[in-house]
């Protein structure tokens, strides 16, 4: 592994030359693979991402014949100058946006599901969770899920947090997030709902109808940080892709 810039992990590019100069060393080495990783590959002009490129490709040729890795998730989308023998795909593979500027190319993969606990109806004037952030304009049914913050879905969730609600999807259509998250629940407004909502009901917290990404946006964070805070409390279920979809 050897540092391009991102000055993190691997040899710093001085003393990889110094071990090449070592003949002795160099002859005993058996090198399976030589690899860096990129700071800033999610903008493809970015002088360092350049630096990078071209400082990995002079790397490589002082170790001719041996597997190369450059590019992560959002290296494979710069082209094939960053491709070389092996990517190492991450965010990618859960569905999120390796390139943020562009349209997101891949399919949601990654789906979380909570189950309603309960459903009630508040009054208008009438508040919603910790603090009283959120009041009731009108009659209003509510759903309360069964996930929060120590399942690691973000309080930044919580309503008022952002510009665009967030919103959790249930019943077949989106239903915003009401009051504050809490340790383990938080509130939905049903109320537009076609269909009664009933307790042991699955709402899709992230997934083809939520994405990663903008649910993200609403917590000021990237997909990366919710993905990996996702707690244990969760039951894990890995399944293929139906026939005829395309990964």
């Amino acid at each position: 592994h050897v540092d391009t810039g991102i000055n993190r992990l691997g040899f710093p590019i001085r003393e990889y030359v110094a071990l090449l100069a070592e003949t002795a060393t160099v002859e005993g080495l058996n090198v399976s693979l030589l690899m860096s990783h990129l700071a800033c590959a999610e903008e493809a002009s970015h002088p360092l991402t350049l630096k990078q490129r071209d400082t990995f490709n002079t790397v490589r040729a002082k170790l001719p014949g041996v597997p190369a890795s450059l590019a992560n998730s959002s290296g494979i989308f710069l082209g094939k100058d960053y491709a070389h023998d092996l990517v190492r795909p991450g965010i990618a593979i859960y569905g999120g946006n390796p390139a943020p500027a562009l349209a997101n190319p891949m399919q949601a993969v990654a789906l979380l599901e909570g189950t309603i606990l309960q459903t009630r109806t508040v009054h208008a004037g009438e508040t919603v969770g910790y603090g009283a952030t959120w009041q009731a304009a009108r009659e209003t049914r509510i759903a309360v899920l069964g996930a929060g913050y120590k399942d690691g879905v973000p309080r930044a969730l919580s309503s008022g947090n952002s510009n665009t609600p967030p919103q959790i999807f249930l019943g077949g259509r989106r239903c915003p997030i009401i009051g504050r998250v809490s340790m383990d629940m938080m509130a939905i407004d049903v109320t537009d709902l076609a269909h009664a909502v009933t307790r042991g009901d699955r709402a899709e917290i992230l997934g083809p109808n939520i994405l990663i990404d903008e649910a993200a946006g609403w917590a000021g964070t990237i997909s990366y940080e919710l993905l990996t805070r996702l707690g244990s409390r969760y039951a894990r279920l890995y399944s293929e892709l139906d026939s005829g979809r395309q990964a």
